[in-house]
């Protein structure tokens, strides 16, 4: 509502005819009464699209500052009105586990395009996974070995890692770093947001690869206690549509009405004892 407001008050400030009703409503909801609004503003008329004077510009004036227009242009600008998270990064950040190395590393691009990166060029020649989840990614070794053994991803050369962060892999920015690599797949979670977000990805890289799901999904199911509500049935069903290759997993999820973390690829036998 105080976005509404902000935009309604700087068409005043700009002399531009705005519906006189709707800005009443707009501050009756906010808690002002009809004379306090009049004493401030009027109307050339109740009806319609009008002009409106401004009476009173001192009152205007803490108007606009109690309801700042949002400038986000970048992040610093929207911050002058509290805005801040509502605005788009100039910066990118990648988290990214490179084979053979003990600690995860950071590509940060500053602008568009223009990526730093601590590691020889020469690793874009590899295959690379975007993990989902924070949780397999810092477990890159174990994560390795589960996409290699139970996701049959037959790769001559060890896998790059990256941490995909939900929707912030989709960045433009991002998009152009991953396909550096030889080739892009996505280990995403199995429901419909992780698989939403796989099939963007998947449209946007030109060098995407596989969507990796266990060969042995019916044994992660049978383990499963997350159950699919039927909105979510209803959504994974217009994606598998939209998105025919992810139609044989979306299937197995909606007949067994469950869904899955990744996390729980990293469980070890003995952790199954509930089953």
């Amino acid at each position: 509502m105080s976005h509404k407001i902000a935009s309604i008050l700087n068409q005043v400030a700009n002399g531009e005819p705005i519906r006189w009703i709707t800005l009443v409503n707009a501050f009756l909801k906010e808690g002002f009464s009809p004379p306090e609004i009049e004493r401030i503003l009027a109307p050339d008329s109740g009806k319609g699209l009008t002009h409106v004077s401004i009476t009173n510009q001192t009152d205007f004036d803490v108007l606009r500052r109690l309801y700042p227009m949002k400038d986000l242009r970048s992040k610093a600008t929207a911050a002058l009105s509290g805005h801040s998270h509502d605005a788009k990064s100039r910066a990118s950040l990648l988290n990214i586990s490179i084979p053979y190395s003990e600690q995860p590393v950071c590509a940060t691009a500053l602008s568009k395009g223009e990526w730093i990166f601590p590691f020889e060029e020469s690793e874009f020649d590899h295959d690379a996974v975007i993990v989902e989840n924070l949780e397999n990614f810092l477990y890159s070794s174990e994560t390795r070995r589960f996409i290699t053994r139970a996701c049959s991803l037959d790769t001559a050369d060890p896998l790059v890692l990256i941490w995909g962060g939900g929707c912030a892999a989709e960045k433009e920015e991002c998009i152009e770093f991953f396909q550096r690599f030889k080739c892009i797949h996505v280990l995403p979670d199995l429901d419909y947001e992780g698989l939403a977000i796989a099939s963007r990805l998947a449209k946007k890289l030109g060098n995407f690869g596989k969507f990796l799901v266990p060969d042995d999904i019916d044994f992660y199911l049978s383990i499963s206690s997350r159950h699919m509500p039927p909105k979510e049935s209803e959504k994974l069903q217009k994606l598998s549509i939209e998105e025919p290759r992810l139609s044989p997993i979306i299937v197995k999820l909606v007949n067994a009405e469950l869904t899955l973390e990744q996390e729980v690829y990293l469980l070890e036998p003995c952790d199954y004892d509930h089953v």
